[in-house]
């Protein structure tokens, strides 16, 4: 089994970059010099935002080794087998092979995914069991002080992208003369499409991450998710690589 080490008073949620300084034994999630930009998933022309950001913020420390702990305190699981001869790769195969999935959530991660779309938070928080989330309210904030999502077909091509934003500016002008007439933000934001830009932090059980990643990696969902859900991927294989490793996806739940 692969060690990952972290020191007891700080972590390393993204790698190569500064620790986070923990408070009271936790890490701090506001210090934002410590998560810098990620890689950019959408194509945004030349309208902000030009992509979405996908930081993890916090992650089960030696996550792999917790899981393990956990498998090793359901050893009837592994009856009739050399328990003790096993590596934590033949042992994790047991746990998916059978479905004993409950051993992934002992450990779990949160992400912070910003510059995506209503459309994108929509199908996202329709995850609930082992998730929570945490979206930004358009009742707190201006539709004015917000951007829009460009799909890439719109992008590329000219003529469309002119109309778009054509649209996009009539929404933002229509907003501002509701608010000048004393329309409150939760009643002037119904003018705003599913393209308004959006916000939300996540956080999983790994069980509930590979359930996410099994329904949203599949080729036949919506682009922007599915992009997102690779990135998430990623990011979770560099620190639980045999847990997330694709070997194991045709036992996912």
């Amino acid at each position: 089994m692969r060690e990952i080490k972290i020191e007891e008073s700080r972590c390393s949620p993204v790698a190569g970059h500064q620790p986070c300084i923990r408070r009271n034994g936790l890490p701090d999630p506001w210090s934002k010099k410590i998560f810098p930009p990620t890689r950019k998933l959408m194509v945004g022309g030349s309208n902000p935002p030009t992509g979405s950001k996908i930081t993890l913020l916090w992650i089960t420390p030696d996550a792999e080794r917790i899981c393990e702990t956990a498998m090793l305190s359901c050893r009837n699981l592994f009856d009739n087998l050399p328990f003790d001869d096993l590596s934590f790769n033949q042992r994790l195969g047991i746990v998916y092979r059978g479905g004993h999935f409950g051993i992934l959530e002992h450990a779990s991660a949160s992400f912070m995914i910003e510059n995506i779309s209503r459309s994108f938070t929509h199908q996202h928080v329709r995850h609930r069991i082992g998730i929570s989330h945490a979206q930004i309210s358009m009742r707190a904030v201006e539709l004015d002080k917000l951007q829009t999502v460009i799909p890439p077909t719109i992008a590329a091509d000219p003529e469309s992208l002119d109309s778009y934003l054509a649209v996009w500016k009539n929404i933002r002008e229509t907003y501002s003369e509701l608010r000048e007439r004393g329309i409150s933000p939760e009643d002037a934001r119904f003018i705003a499409g599913a393209g308004v830009q959006s916000q939300v932090m996540t956080t999983a059980t790994f069980r509930a991450w590979i359930h996410y990643l099994e329904e949203r990696l599949y080729k036949g969902a919506q682009w922007e998710i599915r992009g997102v859900a690779e990135e998430i991927w990623r990011q979770l294989r560099e620190y639980a690589p045999n847990i997330f490793d694709p070997k194991w996806r045709e036992y996912w739940e």
